[in-house]
């Protein structure tokens, strides 16, 4: 391995170690109150002088971690792939999880929060797993487009 090369496998390794960490960051975020940093409107108090999120709030801290998580995901296939079709789809993936995954595990958690499917959702809208899963998946169609132009 050339120095160009390594020097440029140090430097992925240290963006993809710094995204990890955002992911890890994001999930001890998730009881903290971002919305509160946007006004009354995000805020309720408890008869004890707690603060809480309003419904409003709540929603804008899903959805800011939501949207958090699956950026770092993108990034992380941006630069493991760098192929603009492999970015095109986990964009579409990005938003079919923020235009039905997330309004669906909203919608579950309202009505009915302590449910199997709720977890089902939170783990899988929450926790980056699909675009996580979507590295494998692309790393195995590059082996693949590459044994086919070996032929």
């Amino acid at each position: 391995m050339d120095k160009d090369n390594l020097k440029k496998s140090i430097a992925k390794f240290i963006i993809l170690a710094l995204l990890g960490i955002g992911l890890y960051a994001s999930y001890h975020w998730k009881d903290y109150n971002f919305a509160s940093m946007m006004g009354d409107w995000a805020v309720l108090k408890d008869e004890n002088g707690m603060l809480h999120a309003s419904k409003q709030g709540y929603l804008f801290n899903r959805v800011l971690r939501f949207v958090w998580n699956e950026l770092i995901g993108l990034l992380a296939i941006a630069i493991l792939f760098r192929q603009k079709k492999y970015i095109d789809f986990s964009i579409v993936v990005f938003f079919i999880g923020l235009f039905f995954l997330l309004p669906a595990y909203l919608l579950c958690n309202e009505y009915i929060p302590q449910s199997q499917l709720t977890t089902l959702l939170h783990r899988t809208t929450f926790n980056p797993v699909i675009m996580l899963l979507l590295i494998p998946a692309f790393y195995y169609q590059t082996k693949v487009e590459a044994h086919r132009t070996d032929r």
